[in-house]
């Protein structure tokens, strides 16, 4: 990044598609679904992220169809 002049960057999920699709969404066990989904997210920011917290932010997969399963996991 230094190299390149880049300050930041904001790391979105491509592997697991934009809305986490490949993970939760027309999944049939709901449960395995979500554990996948904040796996994700809990390597994204705990461990990617925190090598250069000030310059990397990730894009957290949060599940779209339940509110309230996604206010609890954007809370973490």
């Amino acid at each position: 990044m230094d190299i390149d002049g880049v300050w930041g960057q904001l790391l979105f999920p491509n592997y697991a598609r934009f809305a986490g699709h490949r993970f939760y969404l027309g999944t049939k066990d709901h449960d395995l679904a979500l554990a996948c989904l904040r796996t994700y997210n809990d390597y994204l920011l705990d461990e990617w992220c925190a090598t250069r917290p000030a310059r990397l932010y990730g894009a957290a997969v949060l599940p779209l169809n339940d509110i309230d399963e996604a206010v609890a996991e954007l809370r973490g």
